[in-house]
């Protein structure tokens, strides 16, 4: 394939990631309403929409770790409810033995066992996506452009309900 088209490919895909990153970031203040996303399973039991289950919020409330192949800790989430009927975000991830780390410490909206924390402004968001299951959590950074973390630090990747 021609390197122009492969060039031309990428921005597209970028372009489609932070624009998805931005729609994301400016409808988590919406007010419950028609054109937003209802919340109610967050403090129900267990609820199946279609052939998903939701978890109740006891189920993802709790502590998250993130460890090396060599069985180090690399990073750390924790997940609390907050008084806004959100879910409270706060971890620390590291890279290698020197002191490179970064914090997220933020309230997102759970919907369907997913939250974003979204960043930033125009093209410099730092935008992360959650996924969460039974005993753990699946945490994938779409855009890096705004994150403000130390050199190499990343918080994808596969965390352990503790």
């Amino acid at each position: 394939m021609n390197t122009k088209i492969v060039g031309s490919l990428i921005v597209v895909v970028v372009i489609a990631a932070v624009t998805y990153a931005y729609y994301i970031h400016k409808n988590a203040s919406r007010p419950s309403g028609s054109n937003s996303i209802s919340t109610s399973s967050q403090t129900s039991s267990n609820a199946t929409i279609g052939t998903r289950t939701d978890l109740a919020l006891a189920d993802i409330v709790g502590e998250y770790i993130r460890t090396r192949e060599d069985g180090t800790n690399s990073g750390s989430i924790t997940i609390t409810k907050s008084d806004s009927g959100k879910i409270h975000i706060s971890g620390t991830a590291f890279w290698g033995t020197a002191p490179n780390f970064g914090d997220i410490d933020t309230d997102v909206r759970l919907v369907h066992n997913k939250a974003q924390y979204v960043e930033g402004e125009g093209k410099d968001i730092c935008a992360v996506d959650f996924m969460f299951s039974k005993q753990a959590l699946e945490a994938t950074v779409v855009n890096y452009d705004g994150c403000d973390w130390g050199v190499n630090v990343d918080f994808s990747g596969h965390y352990s309900k503790k």
